[in-house]
Parts: C-alpha cells; structure tokens; sequence
C-alpha cells in the first residue's frame, strides 16, 4: 500500500502507521481485540488445558513457564498450534553498582521490569499473532488487527521480536529504522 509523502512525513510511531493504514483502506477504527484474537485465545487455552487447566487470557505468562525460550511448555504449546512461538527476551537481572549504593544507600529502587516482563495469556496471544501476521491475518480488518500486522512487518523489518515493539515506538529514536 503506498501512502502519500505528506502523511508518510507526520507518521513517527508504529501505532501512528497503524491509524493511517486503517484509515486509507477505510476499516473501522476499532482498537479492541477481535474474533481473530478470540479464536486463537481458545485454542491456546485448550493446548495449555492439560498443563494448566485454570489458565485464562489474564494468567500472567510467568505462571505458565512461557517467558523461558527452553521450558517444555513452549515446545508442546508450538506443536499444538502449528505455529513458532515468539521469542520472549530474558528477565533482566539488575544489580545496584556499588558507587549507586554508595550514593543513594542499600534501598536504592531497581528499574520496573519491562512491560514484557508482566505479560498475560492474552498479551501472548497478540504477540502471536503479530509474528504470524501473513497467515493469522491475511486481510486485516480492523484497527486492531492492523496494529497487529504493523507490529509484525516492523519486527521483520527491525530483526526485533514482536514482544519487543510496542504501538508507541518510534521507528527512528527507538526502532533505529529511517
């Protein structure tokens, strides 16, 4: 899809890009999740339902073992659904540098965890399908779902996984792309 020189100039962030698509191919506006995701909760949540059978779209991935690339839970959840799962960066570890602590004292805070790092089922499932954007959405039709697809044709583009890309990044200062 081309999009005009004027508005390409004021896109600056993903969830920028995500509005002028929608918008130029005259979809509704709608930001909240769709039956695209719906479809694809249930049938993690079926994959997941011997492992853990009280799993919900608000179960925090953490619980479930998903955050880790070499838990058993990851291959048996790829293989259910016939898809590669994506990558999920490693927790930090923070340690205070000993001049900070020297500074501030041994109640110096550590940095929030990325968002990443809280995520639900449901949050998975929009990584999902972000990574597979081309078959999960051939035709997007909605805002939504073109957030979605952007998210995932930026971490082809970026070599970022798409648990790593958030709607308001900037493509120059945070994504490095011109």
């Amino acid at each position: 899809m081309a999009i005009p020189d004027p508005l390409a100039e004021t896109i600056a962030t993903v969830g920028e890009l995500a509005v002028a698509v929608t918008h130029l191919r005259g979809l509704p506006p709608a930001a909240h999740r769709t039956a695209a995701h719906t479809r694809l909760l249930e049938q993690v949540l079926r994959c997941l339902s011997a492992d853990a059978p009280a799993a919900t779209a608000a179960t925090p991935l953490a619980e479930l073992g998903l955050l880790q690339s070499g838990q058993p839970v990851r291959r048996q959840l790829a293989d259910c659904l016939m898809l590669k799962l994506p990558l999920v960066p490693s927790p930090p570890v923070f340690s205070v540098p000993g001049w900070l602590r020297s500074l501030f004292g041994p109640r110096y805070p550590a940095p929030p965890l990325p968002s990443w790092a809280r995520a639900t089922l449901a949050d998975f499932t929009d990584w999902l399908l972000a990574a597979h954007y081309r078959t999960l959405l051939p035709v997007p039709a909605s805002l939504y779902e073109v957030q979605q697809a952007v998210i995932g044709l930026t971490a082809d583009q970026c070599g970022l996984n798409v648990s790593e890309i958030q709607l308001t990044d900037r493509f120059t200062s945070d994504l490095g792309i011109d």
